[in-house]
């Protein structure tokens, strides 16, 4: 039986609710599964995005929870902005995900993949070295701008759109 979680459960606040509490809340429960899908390779776990979705699912009780921002007011957008997670991006937007929230430092997603994109580019200190990961990780930034852009769209072609990308999610599970 799936918890029935509550706006309350969403994770956001000032930063002082970390610890046991902290780690039950929506946004952790997210990037808990979304850090499961994204290395299931290394980690040799198996996991499918059937799982993947159905995990996801589950913890989005309700559709409002769809919002819920960390402590530092990232959403699960900016999760898949900093895993370059295609398919968590997906599945948010295909959620109806606000692209227009901005986490602490004033910068929503579609800006944090930018920044991280920027940063491999510029590859000060040597942090991005052009391994076949880091560049596969960079085609994954790249196709994140579309996904994470918080262009408006008219309701019906958001719902369009959402339906799209589900379409072509199921058909790209690796």
């Amino acid at each position: 039986m799936t918890e029935r979680l509550s706006f309350e459960d969403c994770g956001g606040g000032s930063g002082g609710s970390i610890g046991a509490r902290w780690r039950n809340h929506v946004f952790m429960k997210w990037h808990k599964i979304a850090y499961k899908y994204e290395h299931r390779v290394e980690l040799k776990n198996g996991y499918t995005l059937d799982q993947f979705k159905i995990d996801m699912d589950n913890v989005l009780t309700s559709p409002e929870l769809i919002n819920c921002q960390s402590y530092n007011k990232t959403t699960v957008a900016h999760i898949s902005a900093s895993f370059a997670s295609i398919e968590t991006a997906k599945w948010a937007v295909s959620k109806d995900i606000d692209l227009t929230i901005t986490d602490n430092h004033g910068r929503t997603a579609y800006d944090v993949v930018l920044l991280l994109i920027k940063q491999f580019t510029e590859n000060k200190n040597g942090v991005y070295p052009p391994t076949p990961e880091n560049l596969a990780r960079l085609e994954r930034w790249n196709r994140l701008t579309t996904i994470l852009s918080p262009t408006p769209r008219p309701l019906h072609r958001r719902r369009e759109y959402a339906r799209e990308l589900r379409k072509s999610s199921d058909q790209s599970d690796i």
